[in-house]
């Protein structure tokens, strides 16, 4: 749903006597506030603007026609249902374009006069990547629509109980676009060079009073959709990237990945790294990074954390053999070598004199007991596999047990249900707008990979 759409449907069931959505728009008359219209120079903000604003005013009136009027829509919305307000959908998306070029436009106006006209933006750190990629540089058109709509006393479905605080920003934000607007246009006709200073005052209150609302209107959109405050901080990227490290090195140590693999960034691992850092954050190393919490989780699964909630349940009901084949499963091992009790062919070669035949075959752990003389020379069983394999070459005994193999057999459709749902959350972050970010983390994990190997 675009944002538009979020107020026609108020405006389509509003009385007559309320205002309407046109109504939060003004008309301006251009050839009053700007008897002068330059022609356009990229080098010059104020041009820009007059031209913007001048697109703006003419995608308004013929939405107010549309609206106001009974008129036939074009033949391309004959044949859709709802025929009218299809109609004004487009008429509104085209408004909002223009108004997004308008603001453009102020903001680099704004910009250009320095820090003396412009706020503090703090809050846009608390915001998550997304928020803070679409409001940063610019002054967003959403924002300044909710501000026009709260002003007339609009619903927000993003905000579902607006505070009077935040209504009361609204209409200082809008008496301050209006007044801004009226400057630049004044200014504009008479000259469109710099320097700009003389309109450093309206300027700095103008930013003042949108940084007011934009930081308010976030904090309580994001009361009303997670039921919290915005976190101290919200980007925990580092921390996603010393899980990934953290898993990489855990996989090599305990048998799932090949070393070779890791340090030559095999495509078998780079899928495999993702797969096993949702298990490791799940099971084994909740405390690095929240992935299932629905604030304070990792922006890239923040809107999964009711499905990352349901893997991380299922996970922590798993037996150590069915945990160990989902894991052997997520590193792209076969599944016949996996319900076999095996390990791939790279990682079994690795293992050399370390695979020791007098570990115990229930956990793998080799046990050291005292002889006669002191000396600890004799073996033991742990008596029931209480602990947790260390190394790669104790997996595999592990694995050799009939009891791994029997687990295994048993849990197989859970392991295969799981493994899908983790795949589908983790492959998803090579593909779709997250893929250059996620592909410049993953790079850096495996060159510090390779590094702190070097060092070592």
């Amino acid at each position: 749903m675009t944002w538009s759409q979020r107020l026609l449907a108020v405006d389509g069931v509003a009385q007559p006597s309320t205002p309407t959505l046109c109504d939060a728009y003004k008309v301006y008359r251009l050839k009053t506030l700007m008897p002068r219209i330059h022609h356009i120079s990229e080098q010059l903000p104020l041009t820009l603007f007059q031209h913007a604003l001048v697109q703006m005013q003419q995608a308004l009136r013929r939405f107010k026609r549309c609206v106001h009027s009974r008129i036939r829509p074009p033949h391309a919305y004959v044949n859709r249902p709802h025929t009218l307000n299809a109609f004004q959908t487009f008429r509104h998306e085209r408004v909002q374009e223009a108004h997004q070029r308008v603001l453009q436009c102020l903001f680099y106006i704004v910009h250009a006069l320095g820090d003396t006209a412009m706020s503090s933006r703090a809050y846009l750190k608390r915001l998550t990547h997304d928020e803070r990629a679409m409001l940063s540089g610019t002054y967003s058109e959403r924002t300044m629509f909710s501000a026009l709509a709260l002003a007339l006393r609009f619903h927000l479905r993003d905000v579902d109980m607006p505070s009077e605080a935040l209504v009361t920003r609204a209409v200082v934000l809008k008496s301050a676009y209006h007044a801004l607007v009226a400057v630049v246009c004044a200014r504009s006709s008479a000259c469109v060079l710099p320097p700009y200073t003389d309109m450093v005052a309206i300027a700095r209150d103008f930013d003042a009073a949108w940084v007011d609302f934009e930081a308010m209107l976030w904090e309580e959109a994001h009361v009303s959709q997670y039921g919290g405050r915005l976190p101290e901080q919200h980007d925990n990227t580092d921390m996603f990237q010393v899980l990934l490290m953290e898993t990489a090195l855990r996989a090599v140590q305990h048998g799932l990945l090949a070393l070779a693999a890791v340090e030559a960034a095999d495509p078998v691992a780079i899928l495999a790294v993702p797969r096993l850092a949702i298990v490791c954050g799940l099971v084994h190393m909740p405390e690095c990074v929240q992935l299932s919490h629905t604030t304070l989780g990792f922006r890239w699964f923040k809107r999964f954390a009711r499905e990352m909630e349901g893997i991380r349940a299922s996970l922590a009901g798993m037996r150590p053999a069915a945990l160990r084949a989902l894991e052997l499963k997520c590193a792209g091992v076969d599944d016949s070598v996996i319900r076999a009790g095996g390990v791939s062919a790279d990682v079994f070669a690795g293992l050399g004199a370390d695979a020791d035949p007098r570990a115990c075959a229930m956990c793998g752990n080799i046990y050291l007991a005292a002889s006669d003389d002191g000396s600890e020379t004799e073996f033991a069983s742990c008596g029931g596999g209480s602990s947790t394999p260390e190394t790669a070459a104790a997996w595999l005994h592990f694995q050799s047990s009939d009891e791994y193999r029997a687990q295994v057999a048993a849990d197989w459709p859970s392991i295969c249900d799981q493994f899908r749902s983790i795949c589908a959350l983790a492959d998803d972050l090579q593909a779709g707008k997250r893929a250059r970010e996620f592909s410049a983390l993953i790079g850096r994990v495996f060159r510090s990979f390779e590094d702190s190997l070097d060092a070592e």
